[in-house]
């Protein structure tokens, strides 16, 4: 079902608040695409640490598409932390997500330039059928985080 991907290599940059928090929110998200796979992940992962702290990602898998009839998908995991709420945090995700071109004409032809699905948020699990999902166990496991 997936083949390990020698692509981005796991990062650990630490990012300074943007201001003074208490606690800050901890998410984890995945990231996937079925188009320019390397080039849109890559991009995705930097602007991801552009806009989040202590951002963290797992290596990336190659998986077969699930509902859709496309190419293979380039699959990631990432945990961070934000200073933002989780609505806030899902529009930046969907900002990143239009950088890396997606649109919803092209997924609705099943096109998808760059998936950003925010899977837990300050320990509440979303998107509940990923976390059913092979590649997501295994990129979790890699990354130590609950399963």
């Amino acid at each position: 079902m997936y083949k390990r991907q020698n692509g981005p290599k796991p990062c650990n940059k630490k990012k300074q608040p943007a201001h003074n928090m208490t606690e800050p929110h901890k998410a984890i998200i995945a990231i996937g695409s079925n188009t320019r796979q390397k080039e849109h992940t890559e991009k995705a992962m930097a602007l991801i640490e552009q806009n989040f702290m202590d951002v963290k990602f797992s290596s990336a898998l190659w998986t077969k598409p699930i509902g859709l009839d496309s190419d293979m998908f380039l699959n990631a995991l990432a945990s961070f932390a934000t200073a933002h709420d989780s609505d806030r945090t899902t529009r930046t995700l969907k900002e990143i997500e239009e950088e890396c071109g997606s649109t919803k004409a092209l997924r609705k032809e099943g096109v998808v330039c760059m998936d950003l699905d925010l899977l837990m948020f300050d320990g509440e699990r979303l998107h509940g059928d990923d976390w059913e999902r092979p590649y997501i166990k295994v990129l979790l496991d890699e990354l130590g985080l609950e399963k």
